[in-house]
C-alpha cells in the first residue's frame, strides 16, 4: 500500500519507517541503474554508481548525469520491449564544457559562445605582464 508508510526517524545511516525498517542512506546502484528493488532506478546525485575497473564510482559530475539520463532513456524502452538491460557505462569526455553546453543550448549558441571566447584569447597577451 503506496503512501501508508511513516517516518519513525532520521538517522545518519538511513531512515527507519514506523515498522522498524530501515531504509539505509547510501543507494549503491548495480550497473543498469538500478536499485536494490529492480522496478526502482537512479541516476546522478542519488545514486552511486560503481565503474567496473576503478575503485572509485562514477563523479557526480554534469556529464556523468547526462549519459546515464540518456543511457537510462533507452534502456526503458528496451525493457517496455521485453529486451534485457544492458550496463551503463561512463565515458569520461574530460572537462569540456562544450558538450553540455552544445545539449542545453544548442549548436547556434555554442558556436557563437566558442567563437566570441576564441577571439577574445587572440586580443589576451600571451604572457602575464605582472
Amino acid at each position: 500500500m503506496i503512501g501508508a508508510w511513516r517516518v519513525s526517524e532520521v538517522r545518519a545511516d538511513g531512515v527507519v519507517l514506523s515498522d522498524g525498517e530501515l531504509i539505509p542512506s547510501g543507494l549503491v546502484v548495480t550497473p543498469t541503474l538500478r536499485t536494490r528493488d529492480p522496478d526502482i532506478f537512479a541516476l546522478c546525485d542519488c545514486a552511486s554508481c560503481l565503474r567496473e575497473g576503478h575503485s572509485t564510482p562514477v563523479p557526480p559530475r554534469t556529464q556523468a548525469a547526462h549519459q546515464q539520463a540518456s543511457h537510462l532513456l533507452a534502456r526503458l524502452r528496451r525493457r517496455r520491449a521485453g529486451e534485457p538491460l544492458t550496463p551503463y557505462v561512463y565515458r569520461d569526455f574530460g572537462s569540456l564544457y562544450k558538450m553540455h553546453e552544445y545539449a542545453r543550448h544548442g549548436g547556434g549558441k555554442t558556436f557563437l559562445g566558442s567563437l566570441g571566447r576564441r577571439l577574445a584569447r587572440g586580443a589576451e597577451p600571451e604572457v602575464k605582464l605582472h
